[in-house]
């Protein structure tokens, strides 16, 4: 007797409608209650949207930052939407596209009754992270998993223009977020040598469409990469690398921020030097000496267990699958002819790794690796899959459950303990950019008035439309006096405001902008230059 319980019949419309349709009812709610929710990245690509909208695109163009959530948010704020309605709209938008690359994703592995469950896990998923942060990150994903969900299928190295589509696809990626680049790179070719060694006889075909791919890739971030070449007077993909790079080179500290990292008056007409940020450090090469070259294996050692970690806290069994993979070598096959092996959709998750192991690289960032979690579900499927017929039912479901329990719960548990930090370091910079604004203050500030881990005077200058000259670790009254800066924000009752109050060069706002209820009640302080 057949125990099997999942079926090889195609997915159904009306059911994977279903999945969409409570996917943008919970985006819709989730973008309510996030609705004040900010961070310093989207100050940057918000503040881009706007230069965009004002014709000022010598601002606009920034190698930090990818251009097209900036070009998504610029329409809306054209048409007078709020910034930070437009950035849920788009970052909503964000969540619809990973969705859908999902869904290709498990249509390439064949997952058949398994198919639902991982759609509807990340369409939960994808709600949680759409409020998150308002980044590219999960845009990136979505691209990326339909870029490399064209190379499992054996039409990748049969047909050119699905080759280069795929490079097209990457391309586009790379406009998104440049880290898509050597990813994509990596990922072309890392599937030419899989293929490669399923089908040698096709060895001739698969190279010429690996080719294709990579110039569609080329071609297609090559138009963004002249432009940035263009507008810094060098050869210019992007700025990030050698930022992230430069974070760990010989002569960094590694001990701040940018922001961090003292006083900058940014451009005029840019809120802060976050928008298009330089150096920290002096760039480096790790092929200059042997002394380089042991830091950057340092380096690669050090964030190995990082990456392991982040990949762990979004989905819990991913060390048994990286043990599998490495380990026994088990070939899970999608389909006896013609199909990638279901364990190949995890190479994607070793570039990625291997792609952010030179560079700085916290265990926050969790955002880096979205679109692991759809490709580890599948990793995961091969597992259940391999002896699935033989189990009894009450086994598959649990197992099943199990499965998508492990890249729920972590990301629930998120959300509980740490989901309210940017909504209220927003609400608060809303607010004190409200009565400031009221009182007929508004200035350059400086300060982060650090509050629930949100850079709050930042995001007062942002709703103010003023420059934020920036902060320091430990600042003093002295360091403020010489900022430039005619507003200071920081955490009330911290050393530094008390420093503040008995300098004689500034004068504590509290009766000019808050109620005696509120001045014991807000967790920030204003000083303004006298």
């Amino acid at each position: 007797m057949n125990k099997q319980v999942v079926g090889s019949r195609p997915p159904s419309l009306i059911h994977v409608a279903g999945v969409f349709t409570f996917q943008i009812a919970g985006l819709i709610v989730a973008a309510w209650m996030f609705r004040a929710a900010l961070n310093p990245d989207a100050v940057a690509y918000l503040q881009i949207a706007s230069h965009y909208v004002q014709g000022r695109t010598g601002l606009a163009i920034s190698g930090h930052w990818g251009p097209v959530l900036s070009w998504l948010v610029a329409p809306f704020l054209w048409a007078g939407v709020p910034p930070l309605a437009a950035a849920r709209a788009v970052m909503a938008l964000s969540a619809i596209i990973f969705l859908l690359g999902c869904r290709r994703i498990f249509c390439g592995a064949k997952l058949d009754g398994l198919f639902y469950l991982g759609l509807w896990t990340m369409a939960v998923l994808s709600i949680l992270w759409s409020v998150e942060w308002i980044t590219p990150d999960l845009l990136l994903a979505g691209v990326v998993l339909f870029a490399f969900a064209e190379m499992v299928d054996s039409a990748w190295y049969l047909r050119p223009a699905t080759a280069f589509g795929s490079g097209a696809l990457w391309g586009l990626a790379y406009l998104v977020k440049a880290v898509a680049l050597p990813l994509g790179i990596l990922t072309c070719l890392g599937m030419a040598v899989l293929w490669w060694r399923k089908n040698p006889q096709a060895h001739s075909d698969i190279a010429r469409n690996a080719g294709l791919t990579l110039a569609g890739l080329v071609l297609v971030a090559g138009l963004w990469a002249a432009v940035l070449s263009w507008h810094y007077g060098k050869l210019t993909i992007a700025t990030s690398a050698s930022y992230n790079h430069a974070l760990v080179g010989p002569s960094a500290t590694m001990n701040a921020d940018l922001l961090d990292e003292g006083f900058r008056q940014p451009e005029p007409g840019k809120i802060t030097i976050w928008e298009d940020p330089p150096l920290p450090y002096p760039d480096w090469s790790p092929w200059k000496n042997w002394r380089n070259a042991a830091h950057q294996i340092g380096i690669m050692a050090r964030n190995t267990p990082v990456v392991v970690y982040i990949l762990t806290r979004i989905c819990v069994v991913f060390p048994i699958l990286a043990a599998v993979a490495l380990v026994k070598r088990v070939k899970f096959r999608t389909h006896p002819d013609d199909g990638a092996n279901r364990i190949w959709f995890l190479w994607p998750v070793a570039a990625l790794g291997i792609v952010y192991l030179p560079n700085y690289l916290m265990v926050e960032e969790l955002r880096y690796f979205y679109a692991a979690a759809p490709l580890l579900f599948v990793g995961g499927a091969a597992l259940l899959l391999r002896n699935w017929s033989y189990w009894q039912p009450r086994r598959q479901r649990y197992a099943a459950l199990l499965l998508a329990a492990s890249l729920l719960l972590p990301a629930l548990l998120r959300c509980a303990f740490y989901s309210g930090q940017t909504r209220l370091a927003g609400q608060c910079g809303h607010f004190l950019a409200y009565r400031i604004r009221r009182a007929g203050l508004a200035a350059p500030l400086a300060g982060s008035g650090w509050f629930e881990s949100g850079r709050t005077g930042l995001y007062a200058a942002f709703f103010l439309g003023q420059p934020w000259l920036g902060d320091e670790l430990s600042p003093h009254a002295a360091d403020f006096r010489s900022s430039g800066a005619n507003l200071i924000v920081v955490r009330r009752g911290s050393e530094i405001a008390h420093e503040l109050a008995e300098d004689g060069s500034f004068r504590n706002l509290d009766e000019l902008l808050f109620s005696p209820e509120e001045v014991r009640h807000f967790p920030l302080q204003v000083f303004g230059r006298k």
